[in-house]
């Protein structure tokens, strides 16, 4: 009988995720390059060929994003008064580097919860 060690608590998934570390260890990495997911921990070996985040992470992403960007089109319209050719540029060009920056920490993230909540053996 082979003994198997607890997972970490909640907030440390959480956290070991939105850093792409390994859930189990934390130490190895879960993704290769931008959002290319490892099958196993190069540290622990912890298996994630049967984890598949397929569209989480982007809506995940999506939802993140859409919430930051309402909040501050909100707050600059109310407060502020800039030239229409001017805030949205800017705004959209935020808009894509908040995606680029939050879809491998989404990803991380989506990683860690879906090996939190799948059964081992």
């Amino acid at each position: 009988m082979s003994y198997i060690a607890p997972k970490p608590p909640f907030f440390t998934l959480l956290y070991r995720g939105a850093c792409r570390l390994c859930p189990n260890c934390g130490h190895g990495a879960v993704m290769t390059g931008y959002v290319k997911q490892l099958p196993a921990c190069p540290n622990c070996n912890e298996d994630f060929r049967h984890i598949s985040a397929d569209d989480a992470p982007p809506w995940l992403t999506i939802v993140v994003v859409g919430h930051i960007m309402l909040s501050l089109v909100l707050a600059i319209e109310t407060n502020f008064r800039f030239p229409v050719e001017y805030e949205v540029p800017i705004l959209v060009a935020l808009a894509a580097a908040l995606t680029f920056v939050l879809l491998p920490i989404c990803k991380g993230v989506v990683i860690a919860v879906m090996w939190r909540v799948t059964e081992r053996e």
